[in-house]
């Protein structure tokens, strides 16, 4: 009787450990789902901190060609603002001279009071400025293009002899697994570049000069420029002095 009992007991055992085995194997199952999600995720973070790093290298790219190309502009602008405005200054009226053929009068022991005066109307450099800016447009445009491929994308000239320039520049990705999410990075910039107007300017004819030749002479606070005139015409000025007064100061 008892081994017939033992026997009977075994089936019921067996039965009952069956829903523990289930529980075990569905657990399991939930670990394979948060460990596949969690590689996903990892793999994902991967994918975006890479394309993240390029995008910084973009922007960084970028910023360096609008730098470029605002500093460049500003630079051929402050040339010909120079050079426009010297040579809208009027040639010194003097009184009826003879030309000497149209030479340098020569010098002599003494100089009529009346030979002597000079009539000069100063004209300042601000009314210059605008053409002078805006005739730079091209530079910006080939430095970009030098500096990482950059394209202009705005070009405002505006007051108190700024430049300002946008820039944008995108590349293809350079991951292989970050290409297929994001084909392409892209970034944009900005800069100004502001052309530093000296303090105190104040220009003038040298003495002894006259209606043939004569010396534009200008004192600022950055020091002393020159230009020289014959017949009316600019002849020569300057350039490094005249760009010393007048510094580039690069803004973001």
């Amino acid at each position: 009787m008892s081994v017939q009992s033992d026997t009977a007991d075994v089936p019921v055992a067996a039965h009952r450990l069956q829903p523990g085995s289930q529980r075990a194997g569905g657990e399991s199952g939930q670990v394979s789902i948060s460990v596949l999600l969690t590689s996903l995720a990892v793999i994902g973070a991967a994918l975006a901190f890479m394309v993240f790093a390029e995008a910084v290298d973009v922007r960084s790219s970028t910023q360096k060609s609008a730098d470029a190309a605002a500093t460049a502009a500003a630079e051929d602008a402050r040339e010909k603002w120079i050079e426009a405005w010297l040579r809208a200054q009027n040639s010194p009226k003097g009184s009826d001279r003879p030309s000497h053929g149209g030479g340098i009068l020569p010098e002599t022991g003494g100089t009529d009071k009346k030979e002597s005066s000079l009539k000069f109307t100063y004209k300042p450099p601000e009314p210059f400025w605008a053409a002078a800016a805006a005739s730079a447009y091209p530079t910006a445009i080939s430095y970009a293009r030098k500096n990482d491929g950059g394209t202009v994308t705005s070009y405002m000239p505006g007051g108190g002899n700024r430049i300002s320039v946008d820039v944008y520049r995108a590349k293809q990705s350079e991951s292989p697994q970050g290409k297929k999410f994001v084909p392409t990075v892209g970034g944009k910039s900005s800069a100004t570049a502001q052309v530093v107007a000296p303090r105190g300017l104040a220009c003038a004819p040298l003495p002894n000069g006259t209606v043939q030749a004569w010396t534009l002479q200008c004192v600022s606070a950055k020091g002393t420029a020159t230009a020289q005139y014959a017949e009316g015409v600019l002849v020569t000025w300057d350039k490094r002095a005249f760009k010393k007064m007048y510094t580039i100061r690069l803004d973001r």
